[in-house]
């Protein structure tokens, strides 16, 4: 017994070492595309145990990437008005320029945390130290993915992609909120909120924003029901 528990041990040191050396092929990848040496910081998401690595990017103080990497890769990166967001096809990098910005207010500048620009480890900040309040609120966050938003090229009709973008989006999300504010997200993780099938399309994208607004709380409650969420979202 003793033996098969080494060789297990052994095996996972193995696994976590080259899921390791992945990670940091793709985070070099992303320094080297956008040409400044970006700082990396491994922070924990909900989705560590099913494999997927996540970190946030600093340069000079300034918050300016995220990116996950699991069975694939999904990031953003924005510096001095320039955004992007990042993902893999056949073992490159794509970026895909960001021409449509997002609703509410948005800063200008890149979000400045210059106090806590620092390698944290993953234990220390299952407990963070909170700025404005000693309250720290979790909410689960739902990702609605319709369809013709799995299907098209970001997602290219693939789970992974989606978990890893779940998990890049709440690494991205943690890092603006919960030291400042004491609110933390976990986006659930239930592959029901992943249309696959065009014929049970949600919401098509000839849809306007205002109907998607209006139907997203009705549609995500009738697909995992009005207690498995505190905050829903819907990507057309």
């Amino acid at each position: 017994m003793r033996n098969i528990i080494t060789i297990g041990l052994l095996i996972g040191c193995v696994l976590f070492g080259k899921a390791q050396n992945v990670a940091d092929k793709w985070l070099k990848a992303v320094s080297a595309q956008q040409g400044i040496a970006i700082e990396w910081q491994e922070r924990p998401t909900s989705f560590a145990k099913k494999g997927i690595k996540s970190f946030v990017g600093y340069y000079k103080g300034d918050f300016v990437a995220s990116l996950s990497v699991g069975k694939s890769v999904s990031g953003n990166f924005n510096y001095q008005g320039t955004s992007y967001e990042i993902s893999d096809s056949k073992g490159q990098l794509v970026f895909y320029k960001n021409e449509q910005g997002v609703c509410g207010n948005q800063d200008k500048e890149p979000h400045k945390h210059s106090a806590f620009a620092r390698p944290v480890l993953a234990a220390e900040e299952a407990q963070p130290k909170i700025a404005n309040t000693q309250v720290l609120r979790v909410y689960r966050l739902a990702m609605h993915i319709p369809y013709s938003t799995f299907s098209r090229y970001y997602f290219d009709s693939k789970i992974e992609k989606v978990k890893t973008f779940w998990a890049d989006t709440e690494a991205f999300l943690n890092e603006m909120y919960l030291r400042d504010l004491g609110v933390r997200f976990e986006v659930v993780n239930d592959e029901r909120l992943i249309i696959k099938d065009a014929t049970k399309e949600t919401f098509a994208s000839s849809r306007n924003a205002s109907y998607v607004k209006d139907n997203s709380t009705i549609v995500i409650n009738s697909l995992i029901g009005e207690n498995s969420y505190d905050v829903g979202i819907s990507l057309v």
